[in-house]
């Protein structure tokens, strides 16, 4: 073949101009739009539909929010996520039109065609203004775009500061047996199927080949990266420990069917305290206490971790009432005249402000979260189970004894469910520094508080970490 000097790119294993490649790709999908739907179900025994349900569980769609979806074709993205916000916008966007034809056809069978738009469009040029989106999408489709790096680049530019990039895409399996049976059965299967449903194997075909074509998932972040997003906790955790190799994979196996999780917390938050909060209290409560150690987790970190000391998500008023008066065994009117709104809120309780029914005094009600007590014994049971499996997979990690790690955390925790036990505690540090000098500590309220409610003097102040 004689150089042209022209730049080339991969269509499947062939090598074309890259001045080709759209074209060509508009040609396939233009070619299978109509089968597109029925073919995904047969290929993949109807996983797909599992695999677009859990990217709707880690994008955690919520009302008024605007979706990008790129490669969006049919519209399934589009659909789901307009579903789950209750109310929002999605544009769909994609370089075959006839895929779009489809989309809005069942746009209109399932009567969705308010609140969606449809784009004929080259990711690699997106025709929006800068900070346009809260979510970009793009579902099996960024191995189609003739440069995925500029196509990453274009949706860091359209989304909100923020803003949410999801990729769903085929890429290797990292089990070579595993790999290898997938490959007989994609290079086999598929292209007859194609043939038989879609009459059409040499775009099926195709699909095959650009999936082998298509970044190993390192590399593929590594792209990620370089267009300006910052990925998710658990690199963030084991950069901050400087963790060797083995316990690098250990960690990655053991989180790898949880990591969904991670991104069901809110999105406003970094990483690590996003995972964390979606994970349940006792993970919150080792964010927490790591918060204190800087030393350990690095300033970074550790100033990520402190929103979990008093900044997490409130649970109800009206539940907080209902423990106040289960435990004190008294109406709250008869109590209080004022209860406010939370003032802070952490992994085990949170804070209220109040005036005593009988002076007026202002004081600070502290409400145990309801069922902490067996949502902390579910995690405690699984922090056993990890450390564990992080002593077999990774045996250097012994040396930081991970099983006594998780005996003294859950001695600790499980000290703190008992308020009567923290009252206790500040009530004997109040009276060993009555008589020292500089010091003023809030009395507790001994006819008010139990084993799920604190009450004390309210005192104004100033956090430690500040």
């Amino acid at each position: 073949m004689q150089d042209t000097g022209e730049d080339t790119t991969h269509f499947g294993f062939e090598t074309i101009p890259e001045a080709e490649k759209a074209g060509k790709v508009q040609g396939v999908f233009t070619s299978v739009a109509s089968k597109y739907d029925v073919m995904n179900d047969v290929m993949s025994v109807g996983i797909h539909r599992i695999w677009k349900e859990a990217m709707m569980d880690w994008l955690a769609p919520r009302p008024g929010q605007k979706l990008l979806d790129v490669a969006g074709g049919t519209g399934d993205i589009s659909f789901k996520f307009l579903k789950r916000a209750g109310s929002g916008h999605a544009t769909v966007l994609d370089i075959t039109e006839n895929m779009l034809i489809e989309g809005r056809k069942r746009a209109e069978s399932a009567q969705m065609v308010d609140n969606l738009d449809w784009v004929v469009g080259d990711a690699m040029a997106l025709p929006f203004a800068d900070n346009s989106f809260d979510v970009y999408t793009i579902s099996f489709g960024i191995r189609n775009v003739t440069r995925p790096q500029v196509a990453l680049n274009e949706a860091f530019r359209v989304l909100r500061p923020g803003g949410r990039l999801m990729v769903l895409e085929f890429s290797q399996i990292p089990v070579p047996l595993a790999q290898k049976a997938y490959d007989l059965y994609s290079f086999n299967v598929i292209p007859r199927m194609g043939q038989m449903i879609a009459n059409d194997r040499d775009s099926y075909q195709y699909l095959v080949e650009s999936i082998r074509k298509f970044p190993d998932q390192e590399t593929f972040l590594s792209m990620v990266q370089q267009a300006g997003f910052e990925t998710g906790a658990m690199n963030v955790i084991l950069n901050a420990y400087q963790a060797p190799v083995g316990l690098r994979l250990a960690a990655k196996i053991l989180g790898w069917p949880f990591q969904w999780l991670g991104y069901k917390g809110d999105p406003a938050m970094p990483p690590v305290t996003r995972a964390l909060t979606a994970l349940g209290p006792a993970y919150i409560k080792f964010g927490q206490i790591l918060s204190t150690r800087p030393d350990v987790v690095g300033d970074e970190l550790a100033v990520q971790l402190r929103v979990l000391q008093d900044k997490l998500p409130p649970f109800p008023v009206a539940e907080a009432q209902k423990m106040i008066e289960a435990e004190l065994e008294r109406p709250l009117a008869s109590i209080f005249q004022d209860f406010s709104a939370p003032v802070a809120a952490a992994s085990i309780a949170q804070v209220h402000r109040a005036k005593l029914a009988s002076d007026g005094a202002d004081v600070a009600v502290k409400v145990l979260r309801p069922g902490i007590e067996r949502a902390f014994r579910r995690d405690i049971d699984a922090f056993y189970f990890a450390a564990r499996m992080v002593e077999v997979l990774a045996p250097g990690a012994r040396r930081l004894r991970p099983l006594d790690v998780i005996a003294h955390f859950e001695g600790v925790v499980l000290g703190e469910l008992d308020l009567r036990l923290e009252s206790s505690a500040a009530g004997e540090f109040a009276a060993n520094t009555e008589s020292d000098e500089g010091f003023q500590l809030p009395q507790i309220n001994w006819s008010l508080s139990g084993k799920n409610v604190m009450t004390m003097d309210w005192a104004e102040g100033i956090s430690a970490g500040d």
